[in-house]
């Protein structure tokens, strides 16, 4: 059994698939979890995600850097769309091509690193050539 999980990690984007775990994960539930329809899903605040242990089980180096990967995986928050809690009002997130929903881990395949568009330096000094 634990060879089949090693090949689903594998097969799947790493990060992705991570954060499908995360959400169906049912202890923590009150962290992270679906939205109702499963197209999506809400993060609690930032104080009540670090006091959790989901940055050590899913090796994510911190908050931070956990909304980046969100960014480079192409999900993004959707304003004025959050989910009162008993730990306070959450954030929603979705997939911008709609790979993410609940239930579907087969699309995971779907999700792809954005590429880096170079840095500020980089992109500036560019546009100085021309």
């Amino acid at each position: 059994m634990a060879s089949e999980t090693h090949e689903e990690e594998e097969y799947f984007p790493s990060f992705p698939s991570k954060l499908f775990h995360m959400v169906e994960n049912d202890k923590y539930n009150g962290i992270i979890w679906w939205t109702e329809n499963g197209d999506g899903f809400f993060i609690c605040k930032e104080r009540e995600f670090v006091k959790s242990d989901i940055l050590d089980k899913y090796r994510v180096k911190s908050y931070g850097s956990f909304t980046r990967q969100l960014g480079k995986y192409g999900f993004h928050k959707k304003r004025r769309q959050t989910q009162e809690r008993a730990n306070g009002p959450s954030s929603y997130y979705c997939h911008d091509e709609g790979y993410f929903k609940r239930g579907c881990k087969d699309l995971l395949v779907n999700i792809i690193k954005k590429e880096n568009q170079g840095t500020k330096k980089e992109t500036s000094s560019k546009a100085g050539k021309d």
